[in-house]
């Protein structure tokens, strides 16, 4: 990238100065690579799962102690159906110039689980690009801006949730008090080729669906599969042809009471839409298939549960993009602004802040046993994250002028 690289143990204080900021990080980053993918593979082999209570903690505490050796005090939000929650910040300041946002569990059963293990240039393994890869991107990004002499001047918050995959049902208020004392809002979920960053994020409604097939007197039990089979392709079609939103079957199974054909069905059901317009005439359409009487005698009851808000593009996060936009290009480091399906903990932040998701390393088939990043992009994506840190910090300082 025609930068100069320095080895951090005979780096001077005169010799970091007169050296651009992406160049340290970078020297940084590049030494540190071998020991980060060892720390990599101990956070993605300890399997936390959303319902693995002692794991999420063990994980939780890993990163805290490291943290707490860079400077930072935590707080711990001890919850009983799930992991606790940490809340971290380096300062004694009411606001935060940055929040980092990130969660420690993961959606894998245990039968599920994959540990770590490595094919050429991608990194295998469960929840790696949703949470792990982000979660030491975040930490090498951290320890570079120490490195570099920057750290002491950044006032910075770091919330790690334990309840991502149940759509943060227990954090919701703690990320929205947390944003509102924040200026500036960062999310570390895996980016996409191309350097994808989210200025958006789909929202989420959960659909729990029972099906029972209503007998008469003196008729026979009638299969409920057929019909159930032909309402899931219904709802998977209303969706169709739609850029933004996705309608996805999670779970279906069927099962029997008397003689062998089966008259009881249920099935889980997500809605992710790209706005409130959206996301009614999806609760609509799901409703009237529902209701659709065919030739069974069918008794359809509908459970919902909205698991997170959407996020829209709004004017302060075009402008945030912009900023981000301007130290990648400077860097040499690929960007591009995407509208992402996945939802975060950035459905959750208080309105009318300066929010950017997806900041983690660039990954793939998230929540599959595929799941995979790209070891090449931690330089890039911890350079970048290092960068908008520090420059969300100058921007406080300038308005406070």
């Amino acid at each position: 990238f025609g930068e100069s690289y320095l080895h951090p143990n005979e780096a001077s204080n005169d010799t970091i100065e007169s050296q651009p900021l992406r160049s340290v990080l970078r020297s940084h980053l590049r030494s540190h690579l071998p020991s980060n993918e060892r720390l990599l593979e101990q956070f993605v082999n300890v399997n936390s799962s959303v319902y693995n209570i002692e794991n999420v903690n063990k994980l939780g505490l890993t990163l805290a102690k490291r943290l707490e050796n860079l400077g930072f005090q935590s707080q711990i939000y001890h919850e009983f159906d799930v992991g606790n929650m940490i809340y971290l910040e380096n300062h004694d300041s009411e606001t935060n110039d940055v929040l980092l946002l990130s969660h420690l569990d993961t959606w894998y059963d245990n039968q599920d689980f994959t540990p770590f293990y490595k094919v050429g240039n991608k990194l295998f393994g469960s929840g790696i690009a949703e949470s792990k890869g982000g979660l030491l991107v975040m930490l090498t990004a951290i320890q570079a801006l120490k490195f570099a002499r920057k750290l002491k001047k950044i006032k910075c918050g770091i919330l790690l949730i334990s309840d991502d995959s149940l759509g943060g049902r227990f954090s919701k208020k703690l990320v929205q008090d947390i944003s509102s004392i924040s200026n500036y809002i960062l999310d570390l979920k895996w980016g996409t080729d191309g350097g994808g960053v989210a200025t958006s994020c789909s929202g989420a409604t959960r659909y729990h669906i029972d099906m029972v097939h209503v007998r008469r007197p003196n008729e026979t039990i009638k299969e409920v599969i057929p019909d159930m089979c032909s309402k899931v392709l219904a709802w998977k079609k209303i969706s169709y042809g739609i850029n933004d939103a996705r309608i996805t079957i999670s779970d279906f199974t069927a099962k029997t009471s008397l003689g062998s054909a089966p008259e009881y069905g249920k099935l889980s059901l997500e809605s992710r839409y790209s706005n409130i317009v959206q996301g009614n005439q999806f609760d609509s359409e799901i409703r009237k298939i529902a209701k659709k009487k065919l030739n069974s005698n069918i008794d359809v009851h509908i459970g919902k549960h909205v698991s997170r808000e959407h996020l829209e593009d709004n004017e302060k996060i075009k402008q945030f993009y912009g900023i981000i936009e301007k130290l990648a290009n400077l860097a040499d480091i690929k960007i591009k602004s995407e509208h992402r399906f996945a939802t975060s903990s950035i459905c959750d932040v208080s309105v009318d802040k300066y929010v950017i998701g997806s900041m983690g390393p660039i990954g793939y088939d998230a929540r599959t046993p595929n799941e995979n990043i790209s070891r090449d992009s931690w330089i890039d994506r911890g350079i970048l994250l290092a960068l908008t840190i520090n420059k969300c910090t100058r921007l406080v300082s300038e308005d406070k002028k």
